[in-house]
């Protein structure tokens, strides 16, 4: 059961990073329509 996991963090640790960064970007978009919309 450990060996998967072990084959998936190498390749999912830049894929995470990726996606924290998109994230990071449509949190600021919300925020923008927020002041927007008030």
């Amino acid at each position: 059961m450990e060996s998967p996991s072990d084959i998936q963090v190498p390749v999912s640790l830049p894929c995470l990073s990726y996606m924290l960064e998109d994230l990071n970007f449509l949190m600021n978009m919300m925020k923008i329509i927020e002041i927007r919309c008030l």
